[in-house]
């Protein structure tokens, strides 16, 4: 078996391992409710879609060494969950994680393309690495209570709602976007100095509630 259709195991309660070394795509809702579940074996996987996994609150570790392309709420609701390796994913659907609460790292290196509402309420999460990221969707991140620092080189464009409710966010680096779309920082409450060198346009609602701001540079910015 190379592929597996929608739904392939949910409510299994006492499942506790999969092993599918030969599946290269998988469809939708491939694992949800499986309350004992900690392992998962996919070293062929190149595509997932909608609903990957689904409140598995034993899981702590993903490894998917060959994934390309991954679709919408890829992760939901798993608590446990503490490390993801994904190191070959270039496109990533909508609401890629959720309420994963255990979560402190993700590190995305081949990513090309994110949809939007990338990360919500995963209220461990300190770090993000994507630095091949050109291209990011609206409403990025809501939520992250322990996020401190965002470092995104190769992003260029940048949707609405990017940054929302960061409360821990101290500093951003986007040296290479050009152009941002409304709301796109609010109310993260640490946040002190931007910076953005090169953006030459940006949307309505801009800044609101960052309390702590205090330096403001964008020397290119079309009057």
């Amino acid at each position: 078996v190379t592929y597996i259709d929608n739904g392939f195991l949910s409510y299994n309660e006492q499942i506790s391992s999969v092993d599918l070394p030969m599946v290269s795509s998988i469809g939708s809702r491939f694992l949800s409710n499986a309350k004992d579940l900690v392992s998962i074996n996919l070293p062929l996987v190149e595509r997932v879609s909608n609903k990957f996994l689904y409140n598995n609150k034993s899981l702590t570790s993903i490894d998917l060494p060959s994934i390309r392309t991954i679709g919408d709420e890829f992760l939901y609701s798993n608590y446990d969950l503490s490390k993801i390796n994904i190191p070959s994913a270039r496109v990533i659907g909508d609401d890629f994680l959720y309420y994963n609460q255990s979560l402190k790292t993700i590190d995305l290196p081949s990513v090309l393309d994110i949809g939007r509402q990338f990360m919500y309420e995963n209220k461990s999460l300190s770090k993000i690495n994507l630095p091949m990221v050109s291209s990011i969707g609206s409403k990025f991140l809501k939520y992250n209570e322990s996020l401190t620092s965002i470092d995104f080189p190769s992003v260029q464009s940048i949707g609405s709602g990017f940054l929302f409710f960061n409360v821990s966010l101290e500093s951003i680096n986007l040296p290479s976007v050009l152009d941002i779309n409304h709301e796109f920082l609010y109310g993260n409450e640490s946040l002190k100095t931007l910076k953005l060198p090169k953006v030459v346009t940006i949307g309505d609602d801009f800044l609101h509630y960052n309390d702590s701001l205090t330096t403001l540079e964008l020397p290119k910015l079309n009057q």
